[in-house]
């Protein structure tokens, strides 16, 4: 089984018998710490990147470029203290 949406997942191995890989930091989210164990892979994984797009004429929108540092801001607290732990 596979899905493309992370978010999924946690209700996918609920109840079942399954396994599913995902990147290190997305285990680590508070979200899939219920019952579910973590274990490291037994073959190397390469790690994914996370990118922002936008549609062009929005690029020096002052309201598209505050939410697009916001994100940014977001997820790299996240990444930082997810790595942390």
């Amino acid at each position: 089984m596979g899905s493309q949406r992370f978010l999924t997942i946690r209700h996918l191995l609920s109840g079942r018998n399954l396994i599913c890989t995902v990147a290190e930091l997305m285990a680590k989210l508070d979200m899939f710490n219920d019952k579910l164990a973590i274990s490291a892979t037994p073959i190397d994984v390469s790690n994914f990147v996370i990118r922002q797009i936008w549609h062009k004429k929005n690029a020096s929108s002052t309201k598209n470029l505050w939410i697009r540092q916001t994100i940014d801001k977001t997820v790299c607290n996240q990444v930082r203290d997810l790595l942390a732990r």
